[in-house]
Formats: structure tokens, sequence, C-alpha cells
């Protein structure tokens, strides 16, 4: 308990160094103290008690799970270590399967999803740029968020009424993106989810290349979907996407009776294109951990 509430650091390890790239070692930075010294001279200090209970209590709140401590087990009677041990046994199997593997166990928690912004463009061509800033204020804090289950979620639409067959095209494109996650985790090959901690360092105003989605509509193969992103010391993610329409619009040229001729096709995507950004976020219950949620921004609309 004092590792899951009060540990700090980059989810880079299990919580006792196990060598599992998905688990992680950085804790929930609550500054709550569980004590490490149970008693002194034989005897079992109350305050030592406190803090087990008190942590007990935070935990189950935010796992959602039944805390088997109660007052009852020291209220006004003699404590022994094996009238405890079968609830701190199962106990710390449920802390230890949720902290490891919080993607497996997040549903019922303390969080919930939330859309944080909404961007759209529409009857557009050429390349569109946006940009997100989400400050976590510190890197302890983005350590925290993360470690708990936090969840940032990139995902796009396009709407197109008109049948027209690059509005079609877009509407594909931007449905094979999906929902892509960066959260504490990495699976595959990168092309739904990134783990937070593998997200480019890069200096500002530089980004590193995250996802890139090419549509399969031979027609308009040269338009694409980019992802970029970069995070920064103090605890900043940016994150930029950019819509190319680099197709170009057929063309043609001759000559006739009335003399030479030439024509170029329309080259706007028809419709509305919408970029969301979600999160999986800290509900901070009353008894719950306290995890500072970060703030999302467009810096760059489309």
């Amino acid at each position: 308990m004092e590792h899951i509430l009060n540990g700090t650091g980059s989810a880079l390890g299990g919580p006792y160094q196990v060598p599992i790239p998905n688990y992680h070692q950085g804790g929930y930075n609550q500054g709550l103290t569980v004590l490490e010294y149970p008693y002194a001279d034989g005897i079992i200090a109350s305050s030592y008690l406190d803090s087990l209970y008190d942590a007990a209590q935070r935990i189950s709140i935010f796992y959602n799970i039944t805390n088997p401590f109660t007052d009852s087990d020291r209220s006004g009677q003699l404590i022994r270590w094996s009238d405890l041990a079968s609830k701190a046994e199962q106990f710390d199997t449920d802390i230890k399967a949720r902290w490891n593997a919080p993607w497996d166990y997040s549903t019922g928690w303390d969080i919930s999803v939330q859309n944080e912004l909404t961007d759209s463009i529409s009857n557009w061509n050429g390349e569109q740029i946006q940009m997100v800033k989400i400050s976590f204020g510190s890197q302890a804090n983005q350590d925290a968020w993360f470690a708990c289950g936090g969840e940032i979620r990139l995902s796009m639409s396009h709407n197109d009424t008109s049948g027209n067959q690059q509005g079609t095209s877009w509407e594909q494109l931007t449905a094979d993106v999906g929902t892509y996650l960066i959260s504490v985790k990495q699976q595959g090959d990168g092309s739904t989810n990134l783990k937070y901690i593998s997200l480019p360092t890069y200096v500002s105003p530089n980004f590193g290349g995250i996802l890139i989605h090419t549509a399969t509509d031979s027609d308009y193969s040269l338009n694409k979907i980019y992802i970029y992103g970069r995070r920064e010391t103090n605890g900043d993610i940016y994150i930029k996407t950019t819509l190319d329409d680099a197709h170009v619009a057929r063309s043609g040229s001759g000559s006739g009776y009335g003399g030479a001729w030439s024509w170029t096709g329309a080259d706007t995507v028809p419709g509305t294109t919408t970029l969301y950004v979600d999160s999986l976020r800290m509900a901070n219950s009353s008894g719950s951990m306290v995890i500072t949620n970060p703030t999302f921004t467009i810096t760059d609309s489309l």
C-alpha cells in the first residue's frame, strides 16, 4: 500500500522491479504515509494500525472494491495477526492485480471518460493542422495520472452527404484511425496505442511521429493523416494532427475548332472533418485518491 499510494516515477517496470514492459513502478504520489515499523517492545502502536486502515480505505474506494478491514477489527479488543491474516492476503491479491494491470480493471473505478476537446473544419483542401496542449503541472502529476489508469484518447470522423468520391474516401480514412490511446501501456505494433513515456521528448517546436494513415482509395492514395507528439520535462504533452489532402485534381487540355482549351476539376474535400480528444480521468470522489487531472487546450485550431 505504501508503494501504491506514495511511489513516484515514470511507469517503467513492475512494482517490485518486475521486468515486464507493460507493468509500472511509479505510484500515485498521495503523500499518505503507511508506517513501516508496527511495534515497539512487543506492543503494536495504534498509529500503525490507523495508517494501515486509512490506506486500505482510500485504495478500496478508488478501486471500487470492498475494504475487508473495519473498525470492529480493532475496537476495544485484543488484535491478533491471525485474525487479520486471511483478510490481508485477499486484499493484497486484489490490489496487486489492479496495480499491475489497471487497463484490465478500470471499469467501475473512481474514473470516467470525458470529452475534452472537439474541433471541426468543413469543405477544405490542402493541409490542415491542429495542435493540442495537455498540461499536468509537473512530471510527478503526469506519472501518477497515467499510473492510476488515465488515458488520452484521440479519434476523428468525416461526414459527407454529397456522395462525392473524395468525401467518401475521407470518411474511410478517418474511420481507419479508430481510437488511438496514450496510456501506461503499449501493445502490438503501436498502431492503436502508445505508452506515454514512449512519446518523443523533442524540444519545442519539434515533434516525433506517432501514427500515419493513408487513404485506401487508389484515386486518393496521396491523402494522409499524421499524428505527432512530444513530451516535455515540465509535464506537458503536445499532440499535433495533420490532415493532408495532397490529392491533385485531374486536369486536361487540347485543341479543336474553337482553338486551344484546358480544364481543372474541383479539389475540395466536401463535408465536415471532426477531431476529438477524450480522456479517461480521475473522478476524485470523497475519500478516494486525489489525482491532478490535466487540462486540455487547443493552441492551433483546424
